[in-house]
């Protein structure tokens, strides 16, 4: 998360965050393959491109 706050933008992080309640839903019910979670997917996969790197503890 540390990694995410210094790649991406607060606005961005935040709207990902209120999709989360929702591609939860999509993979309880079991809709992997639908429109919507390859949408929410796409998403995530975007805002994650520029998070890279390793943390160590």
């Amino acid at each position: 998360m540390a990694m995410e706050s210094i790649t991406m933008d607060r606005e961005v992080m935040h709207l990902r965050d209120s999709l989360i309640p929702k591609y939860s839903e999509l993979v309880y019910y079991g809709f992997w393959f639908s429109p919507e979670m390859e949408l929410l997917q796409n998403m995530v996969d975007q805002t994650q491109k520029n998070v890279s790197g390793k943390v160590r503890l």
